[in-house]
């Protein structure tokens, strides 16, 4: 209209329709009695709040500067005359107010009879916007056009009238594809999970998989539409919602129910083509979105009608391309959406930071792990490495052993057990894998992740901590190695979640509650007892902490009971790997085995084959046997199992024991013999490992099947041997990019950050203070893990890969 950037025709209708689906068919009855009756009985039936229609700020002003210099503004509109007279006292800028009776439509010729009735031919001015219009400017003294097009301006330029025209932004001739919301289509995007699932990316499938893509995307779009009409009142009362093309007028109603009808039906003609099984799909979707926006279900029903969404496009894309969706894919799909639905109903700018462990931040946590787990779903099996056989037989055999040694009371000594090997992280591995494939485990690790993510966003972002938090676990799944680690089943990504852990602890204390400091000591302090390596990255953080202590401009970023806190989980890490090395000691006869890592690393290097290449045999060293072999690379020196080319691991479990004990000795007398080469070396090595991010062997490859056989359970082996990075092992090349870019964005938005002046900020000095702190010692701790990796093992992709998610983050 012109005083409003919407039609109230269309605005009454799609609101009495929302209230009740009946309203069509009585419209159409009260249309036989004509427009003024059909006006009526929608004014009647619909719920227009007048307070947020998207009126026309300069019409508003022109009218105001008119009778600011003595003139009277009546209103005469064709809508309905309650909804005039509501308009009218909602602005208090109108001295009359005339619309349509019910009887009586007021528009084009009925509008200049009764205008030139009560005011007179030529005794008015009149503003209006339609060809409608063109009935009533003849007789007016005055014509202001708003908006109108050229078609009707031109046509008025011929009419013996003067004529002003109000050009002002009219969002209403935005094109069709501006009245999509790209949120309407990544509903879509779910028709091609088969492809994913079914490891069928031939071009025909892909064809069939687009097709289905479309045909979704078509009626979801259609649907989305109607939805947005059906919803106009409540986004206009959302201060996010009400700026939606709908909602604040950009774009028109008429035209957006053609749109609605014409995206469905070609979408459903489209389907019917394919078959009558994907009509019937993509049908049902329209009545599950026409549900949700009429029934008005509560919150569970509404939630499980959003998990029915999510499942419809999974069926439509199996349908079209015959791959079938195993149903446990439809359930996890069904579970996220029920839980982004839940989550959903929480996501409010003005909704303050509520209980720390309450139902937002379950539900979050809940969503988030689910995120996170996406990736692993669609690989279709957890990932598996090497030495997670070894964390699944380590309380596997240790059990047997023990059996034995009750039987027998003879320890079973040709057991070998490592000691990099975590029990702890081992028990739950095993269990995982014994009855579930592993699939809790992965549950549990995303859960965890998605837990430090929401806390982390919960502090640092309080106003929209829950978009935020959802956004950052969607983020990490799809945009880092984060997702990857999360469905790996080893220790490696609890690095990344004790350097969370430390960092929330030191920069964040006083505002985290009494069991959010719990549940991170936790957290820390599995992660210590998870792999040597991690009470190692602990230690050092700790240490460190205590020397900023002593740094007077640090101490106030600082909290002394959080030193504290650390030392206790460093202290209880330490003394976690006594009971396992005794019971294995009890149980076996021999204490767990140390890999020879240091003497790897200094032969690998080369002042380690320099030493046995000069000394040997007369030092006496175990590695002497190996002289002829040496140099080697430090996992071939330590993993090689073929008898030409090995060291250690084809060695008798003597010459095993020997290797591992002389390593300290032999690093040692390396270091004084080439002081400068080793040193100089090993620090080299430390820093290369900052960005050796590659996971290309992580992943167990299809050339390991015997090995995969031997060493896993059979119903895990079929899984991997089903999984999309077993069959097509390129995957693993995307794993090491999102590595990279994980490296190479951070430090790019670190450039550009820097370039910011500080003083711009609009966070409060005390958050920025403990985002610094946050955000220093995140950064030390990706130091320290490169460091202690790089020099006590040596530079290896999945040592640094497994945590530089947490440049991102």
């Amino acid at each position: 209209g012109t005083l409003l950037s919407s039609d109230m025709l269309h605005e009454t209708f799609w609101s009495a329709f929302g209230r009740d689906w009946t309203v069509p068919l009585r419209a159409a009855s009260a249309l036989l009695q004509g427009r003024a009756a059909l006006k009526r009985v929608l004014a009647n039936a619909a719920r227009v709040d007048v307070t947020t229609l998207p009126y026309n700020p300069a019409v508003i002003a022109t009218v105001k500067d008119w009778r600011a210099r003595g003139g009277r503004a009546v209103l005469v509109t064709a809508s309905d005359a309650d909804l005039a007279h509501a308009i009218a006292e909602h602005l208090g800028i109108f001295d009359e107010v005339h619309g349509s009776d019910g009887v009586r439509n007021l528009k084009a010729a009925e509008k200049a009879d009764f205008l030139n009735r009560r005011y007179g031919p030529r005794g008015y001015a009149y503003m209006g916007d339609s060809a409608a219009d063109l009935k009533v400017w003849p007789h007016a003294a005055r014509a202001i056009t708003v908006n109108a097009s050229a078609a009707v301006r031109q046509r008025l330029r011929g009419l013996d009238v003067p004529v002003a025209d109000l050009q002002v932004a009219d969002h209403r001739r935005l094109p069709l594809a501006a009245m999509l919301r790209p949120e309407h289509w990544c509903l879509a995007l779910l028709a091609l999970v088969p492809l994913l699932i079914g490891h069928d990316l031939s071009p025909a499938r892909v064809a069939q998989g687009l097709f289905a893509l479309v045909c979704v995307a078509l009626v979801t779009s259609g649907a989305g539409v109607i939805r947005d009409l059906l919803t106009l009142e409540a986004d206009r009362s959302d201060p996010v919602r009400r700026d939606r093309p709908f909602a604040a007028g950009k774009a028109s109603l008429a035209g957006g129910a053609v749109l609605a009808v014409a995206l469905i039906a070609l979408g459903l003609v489209a389907a019917a083509l394919s078959g009558p099984v994907l009509a019937v799909l993509l049908l049902t979707l329209v009545v599950v979105s026409a549900l949700r926006a009429l029934w008005r279900p509560g919150p569970l029903a509404d939630s499980l009608l959003s998990a029915a969404q999510a499942t419809l496009p999974l069926l439509a894309g199996a349908t079209v391309t015959g791959l079938p969706v195993p149903l446990w894919t439809l359930a996890f799909a069904a579970l996220l959406f029920l839980a982004a639905a839940a989550v959903g109903r929480h996501i409010e700018p003005s909704r303050p930071a509520t209980r720390p462990l309450g139902a937002p931040m379950l539900l979050v946590t809940l969503l988030g792990s689910l995120v996170l787990m996406a990736p692993t779903v669609l690989n279709g099996a957890p990932f598996l490495y090497y030495d997670t056989s070894s964390y699944i037989w380590y309380p596997h055999s240790l059990a047997h052993a023990a059996l034995d040694l009750v039987r027998s009371g003879t320890p079973t000594e040709t057991l070998t057990i490592f000691s990099g090997r975590s029990l702890y992280y081992g028990l739950f591995t095993y269990l995982s894998t014994a009855l579930t494939q592993g699939w809790t485990l992965v549950w549990a690790q995303a859960a965890v992740l998605a837990w430090l993510v929401a806390l982390s966003c919960r502090l640092f972002l309080p106003d929209g901590w829950i978009r935020a938090s959802v956004l950052t676990a969607a983020g990490l799944a799809v945009l880092t190695p984060a997702g990857f680690f999360v469905g790996l089943l080893t220790p490696d990504i609890w690095s990344g979640f004790l350097v969370t852990g430390v960092a929330l602890l030191l920069a964040a204390r006083e505002k985290l509650s009494g069991r959010e400091i719990w549940a991170l000591w936790l957290i820390v302090v599995f992660a210590a007892l998870a792999h040597a390596s991690h009470l190692a990255l602990l230690l050092s953080m700790t240490t460190l902490a205590g020397l900023a202590l002593l740094i007077p401009r640090l101490r106030p970023l600082l909290s002394g009971r959080t030193l504290a806190t650390l030392l206790g989980a460093a202290v209880l890490g330490i003394a976690g790997q006594i009971p396992p090395s005794a019971l294995t000691k009890a149980v076996t006869g021999q204490s767990p085995l140390a890999l020879p890592h240091f003497t790897a690393h200094l032969v690998d290097l080369g002042p380690g084959t320099r030493l046995v290449q000069e000394t040997c045999p007369q030092s006496g060293y175990a590695v002497c046997a190996f002289a002829d072999r040496l140099p080697m690379d430090w996992a071939a020196f330590m993993f090689d199992d073929d008898p030409r080319t090995g060291a250690y691991w084809i060695s008798e479990s003597a010459v095993q024991r020997a290797l591992s004990a002389e390593q300290v000795g032999f690093l040692l007398d390396v270091v004084a013999a080439y002081p400068f080469s080793t040193l100089g070396g090993l620090a080299l090595d430390g820093v290369e490992q900052l960005w050796t991010l590659s996971v290309e062997d992580v992943p167990m490859p299809p050339r390991k099947a015997e090995f995969l056989a031997n060493f896993f359970q059979p119903e895990l082996v079929e899984m991997t041997h089903a999984s999309a990075m077993y069959n097509h092992p390129g995957l693993r090349h995307l794993v090491t990019a999102l590595g990279y870019l994980s490296l190479a964005g951070s430090l790019l938005f670190a450039i550009a950050l820097s370039s910011r002046s500080v003083s711009t900020s609009p966070l409060r000095h005390d958050l920025e203070a403990t985002i610094f702190t946050f955000v220093g010692v995140v950064v030390i701790g990706l130091v320290l893990n490169a460091l202690i990796c790089g020099i006590l093992a040596s530079p290896y992709g999945r040592f640094q890969a497994r945590l530089i998610w947490l440049l991102p983050f």
